[in-house]
């Protein structure tokens, strides 16, 4: 994993697009790495992108998210 400069790992709502956590790939811990996990199983996107493309983004909220609310 490619540790190095502005990079972010993120979760990105599959409908839309907006992502409902972030975190720098240096800042990661167990705990973080577990939100991960049950965000992809809920299905999430989970990828690595720098930091200007995940500020780019809008927030998702994953309260809307996760019941498919979001966008209305």
């Amino acid at each position: 994993m490619r540790t190095e400069g502005n990079v972010s790992k993120v979760a990105i709502c599959p409908k839309c697009k907006g992502f409902t956590l972030a975190c720098h790939v240096d800042c990661l811990d167990e705990e973080t790495e577990k939100e991960f996990t049950e965000l992809t199983n809920e299905g999430f996107e989970v990828k690595l992108e720098t930091i200007k493309e995940t500020q780019a983004r809008e927030y998702g909220a994953y309260s809307d998210c996760s019941k498919g609310k979001c966008n209305e």
